[in-house]
């Protein structure tokens, strides 16, 4: 059987992708097992595959699975067992440069670490950058997908705003991977332009470098959060209105949690539940992945601790860093702010979806 692509782009021009034609040749697939209309076609019968991983969305098991063994059958070694650091410093990259990173790899290669810059493996290289038994650190970017290619992978990922996209924790839950996720010290956002590269500077090369190399030596990935028995949380669900007369909110394609009008095909109003030991929990009525802006708090349930004052007014913060919550006027609703004032504090309004207490 032929397997259909619905796209725009001709075989030709996909197979013409070397990374692309390597995958599907690691497949056993070759050109002639694909096909492409390039005009309305009647099919007498179609088989349409369920996916295994969606971006932001949701994940399988079975993901991981195919894709550990396609990195156990073909991966090649690109380290010993010294730690290994992903250089983005020679990466033209299109969503990111940080200014400092040379430093930063310079103090590390001095400390033991293996330097590796991505962009130059092979393919079947990429498939083994990361390992069970030695952390492979870096700034958390496209590098760090190949960990699914590896079963139960270890390592240390630095954020630069504390925004880590949700199919990263989507796809760390299917592969019981260990991957600590850290906001970068002395981090600043020098340029944005919509549609450019972001340009990022670090302020001390020498302290990130340093911090690093803590983390590694304290075997940061094995400090799995203790489980809280007082996050229980029950009774009804809220939605959160903002100071701004807006709603806490998700576009579904992004899982990313902001607010605003709650309308849209793919806008989801996100919930809230509260405990009595300080605990509240976001979610969606449909169980999306939720990432919170500055605060590396990511996965279908989000718990965040609450304050409440005597209007019944909540204020929201981070219980790792006491930031909190706040509604931007542009939409953003990073978790950064010292002090709760008029924007960090959400009106409770009881929402006519419930779930059980089991479901959390």
């Amino acid at each position: 059987m032929k397997i259909l692509v619905h796209a725009e782009k001709t075989l030709d021009s996909l197979f013409a992708i070397p990374w692309l034609a390597e995958f599907f040749s690691l497949l056993g697939l070759a050109r002639d097992d694909f096909v492409v209309f390039d005009r309305p076609t009647r099919l007498s019968s179609l088989i349409v595959a369920g996916t295994s991983f969606e971006e932001n969305h949701f994940s399988h098991r079975a993901f991981a699975r195919f894709c550990n063994a396609l990195g156990d059958r073909y991966g090649e070694d690109v380290s010993d067992d010294r730690p290994v650091y992903l250089s983005r410093a020679g990466f033209n990259s299109q969503m990111r440069t940080i200014r400092g990173e040379h430093d930063v790899v310079s103090h590390l290669e001095r400390a033991g670490f293996a330097i590796i810059s991505p962009e130059t493996l092979s393919l079947r290289q990429q498939l083994r950058l990361f390992s069970s038994h030695r952390p492979t650190t870096g700034f958390v970017g496209s590098a760090f997908h190949n960990d699914i290619f590896c079963a139960s992978p270890v390592g240390i990922a630095l954020t630069c705003d504390g925004l880590v996209s949700s199919n990263f924790a989507l796809m760390d839950r299917v592969n019981d991977a260990r991957i600590r996720y850290v906001t970068t010290p002395g981090i600043i956002l020098e340029k944005f332009v919509l549609g450019q590269p972001a340009l990022y500077r670090l302020e001390d090369p020498r302290r990130v470098a340093s911090h690093l190399i803590d983390l590694v030596t304290a075997r940061a990935w094995e400090m799995q959060k203790e489980n809280h028995p007082d996050r229980v949380v029950y009774g009804d669900a809220f939605t959160l209105l903002t100071a701004h007369q807006t709603w806490l909110q998700i576009d579904r394609q992004t899982g990313i949690v902001v607010h605003g009008s709650g309308q849209g095909e793919r806008i989801v109003k996100v919930t809230v539940r509260l405990g009595e030991q300080g605990w509240a929990a976001l979610t969606t009525s449909v169980g999306d992945c939720l990432s919170v802006e500055r605060d590396n708090a990511q996965g279908v349930i989000v718990y965040l601790r609450y304050t409440q004052r005597a209007d019944g007014r909540i204020a929201l913060f981070s219980d790792e860093t006491s930031r909190f919550l706040c509604a931007q006027p542009d939409g953003k609703l990073p978790c950064d702010r010292a002090e709760p004032k008029e924007w960090e504090f959400f009106w409770l309004v009881r929402n006519a979806v419930t779930h059980s207490t089991a479901d959390l």
